[in-house]
């Protein structure tokens, strides 16, 4: 059961349409210590009035009518073993669905029943009543000047939706003859009738609310999707640029090494161009003059050794370098 229509706004149609009614209950009387006494409203305080009494084959019936702020006028039949109490005349009742209604007009008959024990207990009455019970199935009603309308273009009654009909019972019942009803006995029926007619009542708000939300919800269907497609790509791109940043890292530390390398090499030839025209200052003779090294009688001359500071620190520098990428 729904308690307001869920549009996200606030709507006029808060409460229930429909008014359940036709519901009957009955309690066998488990002790009572004398008769009923009939004359309970010389009380200021007591709500029933002994309406009729009359006959029966198996003894005399009692009648006695209260009316409840909420559900109106509550009638109280006195069995010679039972009582019987039910709601006399249909009566709207403030409630946010269908379900909340029939289970106030429920406990405003057992709220009589109370209140009945307990004035004919101010006259010297004491009576215990047994469990109730239900006797008869709920109708659920929506009055309608439209529907009357409609029972007024040629039909006493038009059926329609799963055993939901349009009638005049408030004409014979009330005299009422500008209103019928569409009435039934299914709550599950009704509730969907009365959700379709409190909607209709807002439609003006609803629709767009509704519009908005399906907007919302097929925008969101279709961009999900692509927003997944757009984050993916940006990891490609991410993990690409992260491959060429460390590429290039390795590019540029070959070339540093093939640079060095140069160097040193051209370093060397240069030392050795030096060497080759260096004089001996005692016997004035070259070093090729002298004899090769490893004859007898050649001078053994020490290896080359690199002083050139620039190469010494690029040699520094590239031994310095993290290689761990390569």
């Amino acid at each position: 059961m729904i308690s307001k229509i869920e549009t996200g706004t606030t709507t006029k149609a808060d409460f229930t349409l429909c008014t359940p009614h036709r519901v009957r209950y009955q309690r066998k009387i488990t002790s009572m210590n004398k008769p009923i006494v009939l004359n309970v409203s010389r009380f200021a305080a007591a709500k029933f009035k002994h309406k009729k009494s009359y006959p029966m084959n198996n003894g005399v019936r009692h009648i006695f009518e209260m009316t409840h702020e909420q559900v109106g006028k509550i009638g109280i039949i006195v069995h010679p073993n039972s009582i019987e109490y039910y709601q006399k005349y249909r009566h709207h009742i403030i409630a946010p669905d269908i379900d909340t209604a029939t289970q106030q007009l429920s406990m405003a008959l057992e709220e009589a029943t109370a209140r009945f024990q307990q004035e004919q207990g101010w006259c010297g009455v004491d009576i215990e009543y047994g469990t109730p019970k239900l006797t008869t199935s709920p109708d659920y009603a929506f009055p309608s000047k439209y529907a009357r309308a409609l029972t007024d273009a040629g039909q006493s009654k038009l059926q329609f939706s799963n055993g939901m009909e349009v009638d005049k019972s408030l004409e014979a019942k009330l005299g009422k003859k500008t209103i019928a009803e569409i009435e039934g006995r299914d709550e599950e029926v009704a509730d969907i009738v009365d959700r379709g007619l409190r909607n209709a009542a807002n439609l003006h708000t609803l629709i767009p609310d509704l519009v908005r939300a399906t907007v919302q919800s097929e925008m969101k269907s279709a961009f999900d999707p692509l927003r997944a497609d757009i984050h993916a790509m940006s990891a490609h791109i991410e993990a690409g640029s992260t491959s060429q940043f460390k590429i290039n890292e390795q590019n540029q530390m070959i070339l540093a090494l093939l640079k060095i390398t140069n160097d040193l090499r051209d370093e060397i030839k240069s030392m050795k161009g030096e060497k080759g025209l260096k004089r001996d200052k005692e016997g004035g003779k070259t070093s090729e003059e002298k004899g090769l090294p490893g004859e007898i009688g050649a001078e053994t001359e020490p290896e080359p050794v690199i002083k050139t500071e620039k190469v010494k620190k690029e040699w520094q520098s590239l031994i310095l370098t993290d290689f761990s990428a390569l």
